[in-house]
């Protein structure tokens, strides 16, 4: 049997379209990170295979898959987002791949829309019989083999992004095996998980949590100088932006490029990334944020 687990954060519309294509075929675990008790009880009542866990706080990306993994009780897990557009059928079929191939740490469908996403699968020559692909890395969407980890599956120092990568790259260092399957397909709506009401503190959060994951995944990995390489064009980008827009009293941008600096300095310094714009007071109050509340 599989488990589907996935991370929500004011998501509701898209939760309510995910849960009716599942329709009830696949235990669901859903970590809601927003905090919305309401959306516990209508989906309770809707959907008799779901489970909500709310914690007390947001507890990011990589900590709350980590719990919904904890609290399944299935080998197999299908690790999702609420903004994948995939159905019941096709995680049927995903699952018989796996039980077919067994010895794997990951399982992933291809995307539908693949030319778009060349860069998040990529693609090695060895094919396996059970219509596999063997790869290097899979970025979203796939079945995780829950016998094949004994420690915490997601590194809980990242709040939210490079999250997969680091999974890979560990799975990688371990010459463990990941496999997508041509045939199966997924859409990824890219981006649109949390409702567009939100849109100027989601770019916010963005901004500031994905330098400060860049920075802290490839010095993990590769070394501090290493990383310092990498992130150095972020850092010049955003010093730049923030004196352009200071100067032209642009405060949306200004906020948007402060964010991205700030994520760096953190993550330099091996800081908490403890940023959260949606439990700020301070932006609530921004009368420039008017238009995108």
């Amino acid at each position: 049997m599989l488990t589907i687990v996935l991370v929500s954060f004011h998501s509701e519309d898209l939760i309510n379209n995910f849960l009716k294509r599942i329709n009830n075929k696949f235990p669901v675990i859903i970590i809601e990170n927003s905090l919305n008790y309401k959306l516990k009880k209508i989906i309770k009542k809707k959907y008799k295979n779901t489970k909500i866990i709310i914690p007390q706080k947001n507890i990011g990306i990589p900590k709350a898959l980590n719990l919904g993994i904890k609290k399944s009780k299935t080998k197999y897990i299908f690790i999702t987002s609420p903004d994948v557009i995939i159905y019941a059928n096709t995680i049927k079929k995903l699952l018989k791949l796996a039980n077919k191939n067994k010895n794997f740490s990951l399982l992933a469908p291809s995307y539908k829309n693949e030319k778009k996403y060349t860069n998040y699968q990529i693609f090695s020559k060895k094919v396996k019989k059970n219509k596999v692909i063997e790869v290097d890395w899979i970025d979203n969407n796939f079945i995780l083999n829950k016998t094949e980890f004994t420690k915490k599956v997601f590194d809980e120092n990242i709040f939210m992004y490079y999250e997969t990568h680091d999974l890979c790259k560990r799975i990688s260092r371990f010459q463990k095996k990941m496999y997508v399957s041509k045939d199966l397909k997924f859409i990824h709506l890219n981006s649109s998980s949390t409702n567009n009401k939100f849109s100027f503190l989601n770019k916010i959060n963005r901004n500031w949590h994905y330098n400060f994951s860049k920075f802290y995944y490839f010095k993990k990995h590769y070394g501090r100088l290493f990383a310092l390489k990498k992130i150095f064009p972020n850092i010049i980008r955003s010093l730049k932006s923030i004196i352009k827009y200071r100067i032209y009293n642009d405060k949306i941008n200004y906020e948007l490029s402060k964010a991205e600096l700030l994520g760096v300095i953190y993550s330099v310094f091996e800081m908490s990334p403890s940023f959260r714009p949606f439990e700020l007071i301070k932006f609530k109050k921004m009368n420039y944020l008017k238009n995108y509340e």
